[in-house]
């Protein structure tokens, strides 16, 4: 499934990447990314880069 997003990002076909996304358990947090990039949800997007930042803060 991650490769049908991949190749559909690059189409700049958010609505495609979200169906992809919802037909899965549980999207993980590149698909988040991507999904938000490709739809121009940028404040979104800044949120999840915030909460990866936070993450690697935390593990090491």
């Amino acid at each position: 499934m991650s490769c049908l997003m991949e190749m559909y990002s690059g189409l700049n076909e958010p609505d495609v990447l979200t169906g992809l996304a919802s037909l899965r358990k549980s999207k993980s947090l590149h698909d988040h990314l991507m999904i938000n990039e490709k739809a121009g949800n940028w404040l979104k997007l800044l949120t999840s880069c915030v909460q990866v930042l936070r993450m690697e803060i935390t593990s090491v």
